[in-house]
């Protein structure tokens, strides 16, 4: 969600306005959920979301429901 220069919020808006068939997962190291992100900006879909540490089971099977 933080990163130098925009937030993860905007980096999904600017995805999904480029192409808004891509697939976004939002990692935080704060626990969120798609429910709460949605009542806070439901203009924005997101696929997935991903709490930090993240294991390599979490991230595939994440990956692999999307696919």
């Amino acid at each position: 969600m933080r990163m130098p220069g925009m937030n993860g919020f905007e980096l999904a808006r600017k995805v999904k306005a480029a192409n808004p068939e891509i697939k976004i997962f939002l990692m935080s190291a704060f626990e969120l959920s798609i429910s709460e992100f949605e009542k806070v900006l439901p203009s924005i879909k997101v696929n997935g979301m991903l709490e930090k540490p993240v294991s390599m089971h979490m991230l595939v099977s994440l990956i692999v429901k999307q696919l």
